[in-house]
């Protein structure tokens, strides 16, 4: 187990905290917290990262679930949502948060979190073949003087 090396979210890493990947407005306001009380960066995992992420989404974003749960009953005048799903009654009703924060972990993790940083050499070759004819040679061209600047060639 000693020689195990950890997934890149569980690795450590000097993050700027309130920067990475919030939107400019959520990190201007927190800036002058974070300058005062913690300093320019914070030490952090970036699974760390990704639980505040997840975490403000849930307190903040998923609680509407509900309200959208109730204004779609209250379109087709619906007292719960058992006529959608027979026998379950009002089990939908309590479960429109946790499909909301589902969708958006799946979305989160998918997008960010999954290979994050991590290019094969097959999705490299992939990318290059989807690109058009001129655009392959600049970037052949492009990779044979950064090859020969590093005297690989």
């Amino acid at each position: 187990i000693s020689d195990c090396e950890p997934p890149p979210p569980f690795l450590p890493a000097n993050l700027d905290a309130w920067g990475a990947g919030f939107s400019t407005a959520v990190a201007r306001t927190a800036d002058s917290f974070q300058r005062r009380v913690l300093g320019d960066t914070q030490p952090l995992l970036r699974i760390q990262m990704h639980g505040l992420v997840l975490g403000s989404f849930a307190s903040l974003v998923a609680p509407f679930g509900g309200f959208f749960a109730s204004g779609i009953k209250r379109a087709y005048k619906i007292k719960d949502f058992s006529a959608i799903i027979p026998g379950h009654g009002g089990v939908f009703d309590r479960i429109d948060c946790q499909l909301i924060m589902g969708l958006f972990t799946y979305t989160y993790y998918s997008t960010f979190v999954q290979n994050a940083g991590h290019l094969s050499r097959d999705r490299v070759m992939h990318l290059v073949h989807a690109l058009p004819t001129e655009e392959r040679l600049v970037f052949y061209h492009d990779l044979r003087r950064a090859l020969q600047r590093e005297s690989l060639l």
